[in-house]
């Protein structure tokens, strides 16, 4: 065949590799249908649609405060030595997600020191501050997928105006060690992560608090059905809130 073409799919083993492929549309078609159905994959094995892989080499332990209540976060930095900055950050929002990470990184959070700073330190920049950026002893696959909600004009927009765009350009899913095993299927990932937006709002004891889960909420897409709880349940703690704060000014 003539080969003047080329293609590239994943090996079920994990290897991206680029394949020849014939000039003539018939005989590509033909032939990347061979491909297929010989095993070879679109997709890099253990990724669902929509979804990315990027490796981890060094992590960065920090803890969200608002009105008393914490909740510890990763910085994640790539293993590629060129990239000295931050390419996500994941709230530990439960002991579940705590325990997900020690799982797939082989450390304790607690072995991490905690940054006390609030921005997102350059790797290599300072010395005192790498001290706060550990190297992992082996590289950690973290699997990604774009942000429906974020939008490069509204960034750009906000740039302008001097303001940080707070949407994140890529959510956070799931660790990759997490998928040696069959990975849930969609629905049953989103009813958990509705159930943690419905969590947060019960737990939430200030007006700040609860307001937080809602900025965390609202960066996730869920069926109509799941957003109609959500907000019943944010306006029933609102109200619960407000009269609680009332009450409490009124007995002083």
């Amino acid at each position: 065949m003539s080969e003047t073409g080329f293609t590239k799919l994943y090996h079920p083993r994990g290897p991206l590799v680029t394949l020849p492929v014939p000039s003539d549309p018939k005989e590509a078609f033909a032939h990347i249908a061979n491909c297929l159905d010989a095993g070879w994959l679109v997709a890099a094995p253990g990724l669902g649609e929509g979804e990315q892989k990027e490796d981890v080499g060094y992590v960065l332990r920090g803890l969200h405060d608002s009105d008393g209540e914490t909740t510890p976060y990763l910085l994640l930095y790539s293993t590629n030595e060129g990239h000295s900055f931050s390419f996500l950050k994941v709230y530990l929002n439960c002991q579940a997600d705590i325990d997900a990470f020690e799982r797939a990184s082989g450390i304790r959070l607690s072995e991490l020191r905690e940054y006390a700073g609030n921005d997102k330190p350059e790797r290599g920049k300072s010395a005192r501050l790498d001290t706060y950026i550990m190297r992992l002893t082996r590289p950690l696959g973290v699997i990604l997928k774009a942000n429906p909600k974020y939008k490069e004009s509204d960034r750009e927009a906000a740039a302008k105006r001097n303001e940080l765009y707070k949407i994140p350009r890529r959510l956070f899913v799931r660790w990759s060690e997490e998928s040696s095993a069959a990975p849930p299927i969609p629905d049953v990932q989103l009813a958990a992560k509705h159930l943690q937006v419905l969590e947060c709002y019960t737990a939430a004891t200030t007006q700040k608090r609860l307001d937080d889960c809602r900025v965390r909420a609202k960066q996730l897409e869920f069926t109509a059905e799941q957003v109609k709880d959500q907000d019943s349940l944010y306006e029933s703690r609102k109200k619960a809130l407000s009269a609680a704060t009332t009450k409490s000014g009124a007995g002083k």
